[in-house]
């Protein structure tokens, strides 16, 4: 019954999406062998992604943080130098922080402490992070100014706009025109996007 509702995607994955690549070939390729093989062994992962792909929300980065932290519950390693050949934003899923500034390639984390905010959240349109940083690399244009770091999410958002907050929101725009419409209406893209969010009134 369970693999009428799943894909299988290897022996040791089970989801209910289909991938041709997925983050946890590539952690299970980064680990020390004998691991790797008591992993393949002995254990199986059920993946059941409830966002959609390509949003921009750290879905992946957060499932490979998650499946680091259980590898190294059956044979202790370095989950930080994992977590950084990874992805780019695994490093801050493994630190198991709330909120931080992150910089560099993602390794570079500062806590920070945040309010909780409460947002609404539209998806757009599935984005390509690759083809979206392949854009913006195109014309690189970052808006720089060192004093956001030290500010609230909530006074960022409102205080800044979309485009000051997000450098990829334009290189998104030019390969996703449905992403305007989003943008048009003041919304803050995610990551790469797909996804906009707001605040709540």
């Amino acid at each position: 019954e369970l693999m009428d509702k799943f894909y299988l995607i290897n022996d040791n994955l089970v989801s209910n999406f289909y991938s041709k690549s997925d983050i946890f070939s590539k952690v299970l390729s980064l680990i020390d062998e004998n691991l790797k093989q008591e992993f393949q062994n002995n254990f199986a992962l059920v993946l059941h992604k409830n966002i959609p792909t390509f949003a921009g929300l750290g879905g992946a980065s957060s499932n490979a943080a998650c499946f680091i932290k259980l590898l190294n519950d059956i044979k202790p390693f370095d989950t930080k130098a994992i977590a950084r050949l990874s992805g780019a934003d695994v490093s801050f899923f493994e630190s198991g922080l709330k909120s931080a500034n992150v910089s560099g390639y993602g390794e570079i984390i500062d806590d920070f402490s945040d309010d909780l905010c409460d947002f609404s959240l539209e998806f757009s349109t599935p984005c390509s992070t690759k083809d979206v940083f392949s854009e913006f690399a195109k014309e690189p244009k970052y808006y720089e100014n060192d004093e956001l770091s030290k500010l609230k999410t909530k006074e960022l958002l409102n205080n800044f706009t979309n485009y000051e907050l997000n450098d990829l929101l334009k290189p998104c725009n030019a390969l996703y025109s449905i992403t305007l419409d989003y943008a048009n209406k003041g919304l803050f893209l995610s990551g790469s996007g797909g996804s906009f969010f707001k605040l709540k009134s």
